[in-house]
């Protein structure tokens, strides 16, 4: 299927980036003639990496695809999406659980802005319990992570930890 060029908005706050939000990406390439993955900070929710790091993760992993752009984001999604012309949202879908937050999520956004599509994509099954946060938790417990995140963010850890002096 040849993509369109339409514009697609995957919003996340990426504390950090895995594999599983990559492969969205991918699938989602598939669809739009653009990605713009907007990393974004949720109201009350503290981060492991600032915001500036985990743009540059992002922009490090998607480095040499022209078709994806990050930007960091604050405010409304589905407000940023109509600014940035995105004709609708990505989300990905692990588990049926991911399903009731997800649905939740589309219809507030549907009372923001009547006319942006929200677009679902299915995560491998191999990817499924991959999170930003069981990352972290597995590097903090010395737990090999290279399966589930991209490489730039081994190298951030990595980096944290030689800081760290451990």
């Amino acid at each position: 299927m040849e993509p369109t060029s339409g514009i697609g908005l995957y919003a996340g706050s990426f504390d950090p980036i895995t594999l599983g939000h990559t492969e969205i990406v991918e699938k989602a390439l598939g669809v739009f003639g653009k990605i713009i993955v907007l990393v974004a900070d949720a109201p009350g929710k503290e981060y492991f990496l600032d915001a500036q790091t985990r743009v540059k993760l992002c922009q490090e992993t998607f480095a040499g695809n022209d078709r994806v752009q990050v930007l960091r984001g604050t405010g409304l999604t589905a407000k940023q999406a109509v600014s940035l012309k995105a004709c609708a949202l990505i989300r990905g879908l692990r588990t049926a659980s991911d399903f009731e937050y997800e649905f939740r999520l589309e219809a507030a956004n549907k009372i923001i802005e009547p006319t942006l599509a929200t677009v679902f994509f299915m995560s491998r099954p191999d990817l499924a319990f991959v999170s930003s946060s069981l990352a972290k938790r597995f590097w903090e417990a010395d737990v090999d992570i290279s399966g589930i995140v991209p490489a730039p963010v081994i190298k951030e850890f990595t980096r944290r930890q030689k800081a760290a002096g451990k």
